[in-house]
């Protein structure tokens, strides 16, 4: 049984890496969305060329790690989040603190110097369209003062294929309703 388990993990394992360089061929580009936060597919993060040209420092995966080759000089932060509507609990549970990170790295650059390297960040899952959407819309929610759905549009008008599936979407409104109503303390 335990062998058969081990042989699964593997096989999907190297499904996903297959996945993510069939992905690099299509889907391979970074897109940002607001200055310096950048949002993209698995094959985006595998896109080592193109991750050094835009200066991508740091990487919030919310598919875990696949294995690919990493860069010396990124940071990687992997969550491993389902993409069904039903596990919506799963990514309320990591929202405050992904939404901590990327404003950490963001507000480096607040205090940087010109002899430093700005911050980057890419936000990550297999396609690029609903788990690392659903972060990036709640970060620009909290920090733009603004509705789920306004946030939603700025990133589609960058990244039109953006689609959280229906149980995201149903944790963005419950994120809309606590944050206008002052109850959500994102430290």
């Amino acid at each position: 049984m335990a062998y058969s388990k081990k042989r699964s993990a593997r096989v999907s394992k190297g499904l996903r890496i297959l996945a993510a360089i069939r992905l690099k061929e299509t889907d391979g580009m970074p897109v940002e969305i607001e200055k310096n936060i950048y949002i993209g597919s698995i094959g985006a993060a595998i896109n080592n060329d193109k991750l050094l040209e835009i200066g991508i420092t740091d990487i919030l995966s919310l598919c875990g790690d696949i294995g690919c080759e990493k860069m010396d000089n990124v940071v990687y932060k992997y969550y491993n989040v389902s993409d069904k509507p039903e596990k919506n609990m799963e990514l309320l549970v990591i929202l405050k603190e992904c939404i901590n990170y990327i404003d950490q790295v963001i507000s480096k650059n607040d205090n940087n110097n010109n002899n430093t390297k700005r911050k980057k960040i890419l936000i990550h899952c297999m396609m690029g369209k609903s788990r690392s959407a659903t972060i990036i819309i709640a970060y620009l929610m909290y920090k733009n003062n603004i509705g789920w759905m306004e946030a939603l549009r700025c990133v589609r008008e960058k990244r039109s294929i953006v689609e959280p599936n229906l149980g995201f979407i149903s944790l963005l409104k419950q994120f809309e309703k606590d944050h206008y109503l002052c109850t959500y303390d994102i430290s």
